[in-house]
């Protein structure tokens, strides 16, 4: 293929404005002249393109993309030259950026762009309609009027109608009139085809149009009331002045102005019986609409009932731990389910009438953090309930005997030293350090030390001397212990066991305690 090639665009849109040309290099090879710089929304404007290379007319496809986008599907080149359709109504009124890829004729991709060029042009919006009306019902002859006189265009010639057979009429100062008999098959747009006075295409045009259908009669017997879990039979008739509709007929549950469909079934003579299973719907007084689908130029019609839907019944299972501790928060797993869905709310736990903690189902799960003081020591019945969102289901409760147990507090003695010579002097205080650790209350109570000494006659453990332990001092406390409570009996050798009493002051929430022991030596 040539190292150097150019594209040529022009716009063949003939108006009364001056020619304004405009070039555009792309890699010092590529090369745009515009014609026109404007088109009319509506407009098919054609655009031709000529691309040459070292001179020479091109070969391979050439491509339009419009503001970054493509247009058309790839075009090939005959003679270096293409034809490309602008659909300016598939833009918006104002100025676009309009690009034509010259794609190597060896490219297996649309990917492969040997060469482009740019440049822009202006869609404007006529200053008077094209097409009046624009709307007409199914099977009545209609005069359609095409008038040009609102755009720059030539207002002699003809305009012709491409339908399934094409109805033509000449252009009179700009003006139309299409006899047209109204049951054409014309979908949302129709294309016009304008010719000069000569009968060369001028332009062609694209333009939307509403086709009304003929009127239909809808009558539904529908219940008042339905529960969800059962199914609903509808009966429809659909009927019409000009014949037997044919078509579909569908029910739609209307939540919030969006339509969820619930059934569909066919017309057969102009009947039909729909099966609504009500499961899935909302709880509550609901707005359901029955529309119907028809063919053949009949019209497509909805008619709305409001309906009350009673709600679904929901099972509320916890999950916890069989005892919880006083001062420890604990959290209750919470499932809600029906067989009407995913309930949507919110659990709510009590406890001898009093609320003591809530959470958000999560699709149908909550977890429901309990702090720690909420619940008192003891046997607890908890009660569990479910609060829904929506009238979508009902609302349940469950209930359990919950065991709450005391705070357990973690009582710990250190004695700075812990072995002695036999015979010692023990006589003065010996430091030591008590701590004390309790989840979610403050360490408040009475310490006591005692000891025992395996090796007396009276060997059980024997309190000794006590200390008070307040909220200030945050649960440690240093100590001193007389030495005459380590000395063995007789000042032998061997060992001595000591260990601290923990006596909390709230005893109704904090469990007594002892510490492990500590063991001091006489060698």
């Amino acid at each position: 293929m040539a190292t150097a090639g150019a594209v040529t665009m022009g716009l063949a849109l003939t108006s009364g404005a001056a020619v304004v040309p405009a070039a555009v290099a792309v890699d010092g090879v590529t090369t745009i002249e515009l014609d026109a710089d404007h088109a009319w929304f509506g407009q098919i404007a054609d655009v031709p393109v000529t691309v040459t290379e070292g001179g020479a007319p091109a070969e391979g496809h050439v491509q339009l993309f419009v503001d970054g986008s493509r247009q058309v599907p790839l075009i090939e080149l005959s003679g270096g030259r293409a034809t490309l359709p602008l659909f300016t109504d598939l833009q918006t009124v104002g100025v676009h950026e309009l690009e034509v890829r010259h794609l190597d004729p060896d490219a297996t991709s649309e990917c492969r762009c040997a060469s482009s060029a740019t440049t822009s042009v202006e869609i404007l919006e006529p200053s008077a309609p094209l097409l009046t009306p624009a709307s007409w019902i199914h099977g009545a002859p209609t005069t359609l009027r095409f008038d040009v006189t609102g755009t720059d265009l030539p207002t002699l010639g003809s305009v012709e109608l491409q339908l399934h057979d094409s109805v033509a009429a000449q252009l009179v100062d700009g003006v139309a009139d299409l006899e047209i008999a109204g049951d054409e098959a014309t979908g949302s747009m129709i294309v016009l085809v304008q010719r000069r006075a000569h009968g060369e295409v001028q332009t062609r045009w694209r333009l939307p149009v509403d086709v009304l259908p003929a009127p239909v009669t809808v009558g539904a017997e529908i219940p008042g009331t339905w529960r969800r879990g059962e199914i609903v039979r509808i009966p429809v008739e659909v009927t019409s002045a000009h014949g037997t509709p044919t078509g579909a007929v569908s029910v739609t549950l209307m939540d919030d102005g969006a339509g969820v469909p619930l059934t569909r079934e066919s017309l057969v003579d102009g009947r039909a019986e729909l099966a609504v299973d009500v499961a899935d719907l909302p709880g509550g007084e609901q707005q359901i609409e029955v529309s119907v689908a028809t063919g053949d130029g009949f019209e497509s019609t909805r008619k709305q009932y409001t309906v009350d839907v009673l709600p679904a019944a929901t099972r509320t299972v916890v999950s916890t731990a069989s005892r919880w501790t006083y001062g420890t928060g604990r959290t209750v797993t919470v499932d809600v389910t029906s067989p009407a869905g995913t309930p949507e709310g919110r659990v709510v736990l009590y406890q001898a009438g009093t609320r003591i903690a809530g959470a958000d189902l999560v699709q149908g799960h909550a977890s429901v953090s309990v702090r720690g003081k909420k619940v008192e020591p003891g046997r607890r019945t908890i009660v569990a309930k479910f609060v829904p969102a929506t009238p979508d289901h009902a609302a349940s409760r469950t209930s359990w005997t919950q065991r709450v147990r005391k705070a357990q507090p973690t009582v710990r003695l250190r004695m700075k030293r812990t072995s002695y010579l036999a015979y010692a002097d023990l006589t003065g205080g010996k430091p030591g350090r008590i701590v004390v650790r309790t989840t979610g209350v403050p360490e408040v109570g009475k310490l006591v030390l005692q000891t025992r000494d395996p090796a007396a006659k009276n060997d059980g453990w024997r309190s000794r001397k006590s200390w008070w332990l307040s909220r200030s001092e945050d649960g440690v406390q240093r100590i001193k212990v007389p030495g005459r409570y380590l000395d063995k009996v007789g000042g032998r050798t061997g060992r001595v066991y000591l260990r601290i009493r923990y006596i909390p002051a709230d005893s109704e929430h904090v469990a007594k305690r002892r510490s492990p022991r500590v063991t001091i030596y006489h060698l």
